[in-house]
């Protein structure tokens, strides 16, 4: 699995994404229009071309071959015939993707403080339990360390948020909460808590491969420049 996280800035200039735009889908291009937010239609461009690129590189297809289609639940996939999958997640200034040879997910989320009846949403009764014996900051970390892995369990199987959290059980037997597992299996998958990206975040991928390369850390203007080379009317200026 391979994995790209790159950090939005709300100074872009908003020439840079638009420069973006004509390289989606129809459909991409159309949501784009109706989005309101300034953010959002940054966010949905970058993450969009960080995966479309990071495709391209992988097969040698230029990125007017590329093809996506969504199931039902509104997860995109490759066009039927492609051996590639892949997912994406954006939360606050971050945006990471992750692309494997089989199903995958990829879940980022910025920790806040969560309520009580959102951790009675997501948590089984053992997960509340535990997460009601720790101090704010710890419980906040864990609720959403276990938020990202569900998420990402969803995601690789192509469900989303659709899932009934509060029943699904993802947790190793045994697990302390000081002491969470950075690789675990469950429910046939494989879970990783990815360290290291930003303190202010949990990340978790979910896959049926362990074998994961580390993070690598994009800036938009490399973005532009090793996205350039599979549009051909793409111009830097």
């Amino acid at each position: 699995m391979k994995i790209a996280a790159l950090r939005w800035d709300h100074h872009t200039d908003d020439r840079l994404v638009q420069r973006l735009v004509p390289f989606l889908s129809a459909e991409r291009q159309e949501r784009y229009a109706r989005l309101s937010r300034r953010a959002d239609r940054h966010l949905m461009v970058i993450a969009e071309v960080l995966a479309r690129c990071q495709i391209c590189r992988l097969t040698g297809r230029r990125n007017d071959e590329i093809a996506f289609i969504r199931n039902r639940f509104g997860k995109p996939y490759m066009a039927p015939g492609s051996s590639l999958f892949f997912n994406i997640s954006r939360s606050g200034c971050w945006i990471v993707t992750a692309i494997d040879r089989c199903e995958v997910g990829i879940d980022i989320e910025r920790i806040r403080p969560m309520k009580p009846e959102e951790a009675r949403l997501l948590c089984t009764s053992r997960e509340y339990r535990i997460a009601s014996g720790l101090d704010a900051d710890a419980r906040a970390r864990f609720l959403h360390w276990l938020w990202t892995a569900k998420q990402s369990y969803l995601k690789a199987r192509g469900t989303g948020r659709y899932g009934p959290l509060d029943e699904l059980e993802i947790l190793p037997d045994g697990v302390h909460p000081w002491r969470l597992p950075s690789v675990w299996h469950a429910r046939g998958y494989v879970f990783t808590r990815m360290e290291g990206l930003d303190a202010g975040y949990c990340v978790t991928a979910c896959g049926v491969d362990s074998k994961i390369a580390p993070i690598e850390h994009w800036t938009l203007e490399q973005l532009l420049d090793r996205f350039q080379p599979y549009c051909s009317s793409m111009r830097r200026s």
